[in-house]
């Protein structure tokens, strides 16, 4: 009974998540765990800044996890390394911006029901600049506490 309660709450409720590489530090590093809430992420719509679980159909390297920056219908820019999103330049605590460079990308318009993604390593990140905007459908879930190493457990808000 205990392995069938497992199974259902990881299918339907939370799954544990390890980061396979660095695209998402300082926040996260490889080898952290992370919780992934499935239920919530499905009701609710995907926020600016939420980490996020999903899969790309195809993809040999399994699920992602990256930070969504850009909701449907947001415009999105990257000059000089520093995202704008509707035309205004965004601070973003968790990314070193020493290591960013001169990064250019877009404008891109977010289509209705996609989420745009990046790493917070943007110097070193598969994310939507190469793949393009998620579909909602894809995604798994949000991270909401990391696990794993104990040293650096708690909770993920919406800032990683």
């Amino acid at each position: 009974m205990l392995a069938l309660a497992v199974v259902v709450v990881r299918l339907v409720l939370l799954e544990p998540f390890s980061i396979p590489s660095s695209s998402m530090a300082p926040t996260l590093l490889p080898g952290d765990r992370v919780l992934v809430d499935k239920i919530t992420s499905r009701s609710a719509h995907p926020r600016r800044r939420d980490l996020v679980v999903f899969v790309r159909a195809g993809d040999p390297e399994g699920p992602s996890l990256k930070r969504v920056v850009g909701v449907a219908g947001d415009r999105i820019e990257i000059r000089n390394g520093i995202l704008s999103v509707n035309d205004r330049p965004i601070r973003e605590r968790y990314v070193d911006y020493r290591r960013v460079g001169s990064a250019f990308y877009g404008p891109v318009r977010v289509a209705a029901g996609r989420v745009f993604v990046l790493g917070d390593k943007r110097a070193n990140s598969r994310d939507s600049r190469v793949f393009g905007s998620v579909p909602k459908r894809d995604l798994v879930g949000r991270a909401v506490v990391r696990f794993w190493p104990l040293p650096r457990a708690g909770t993920l808000g919406s800032e990683g």
